[in-house]
């Protein structure tokens, strides 16, 4: 099963594997291997594998939080609040269970204990 938002595929001889990221207003044809990361585009290209763009997330987390934090201002006209950084909330946060509460922080971690 894929879900699909913004983007459009030629439904003859067009395979798209499980476990894809397809960017908005890609034009899909042909195969699409599973487990990848696509860019939006015409015709859509392959970037990398999950695996790699997993890696590449998990080693630059601070630069990603910036990014973030400078879109929400863009947005929002203000700072976010910690509890507004969805996963970039650890970079902020004494690493325990009460700052998190403190903090409204909600993931599967917070909620057994």
């Amino acid at each position: 099963m894929f879900k699909v938002w913004s983007c459009y595929w030629e439904a003859r001889e067009t395979l798209i594997g499980d476990n894809v990221i397809i960017g908005a207003g890609s034009v899909i044809s042909g195969t699409i291997p599973s487990n990848c990361v696509t860019a939006a585009g015409i015709p859509v290209k392959v970037i990398c594998s999950l695996d790699t763009y997993y890696e590449k997330r998990l080693n630059n987390p601070l630069s990603e939080a910036v990014l973030y934090t400078k879109r929400f201002f863009g947005y929002y006209n203000r700072k976010p609040f910690i509890s507004e950084m969805e996963s970039f909330y650890f970079l902020f946060l004494e690493r325990n269970i009460e700052s998190m509460h403190k903090h409204n922080i909600k993931n599967e971690f917070v909620r057994r204990y």
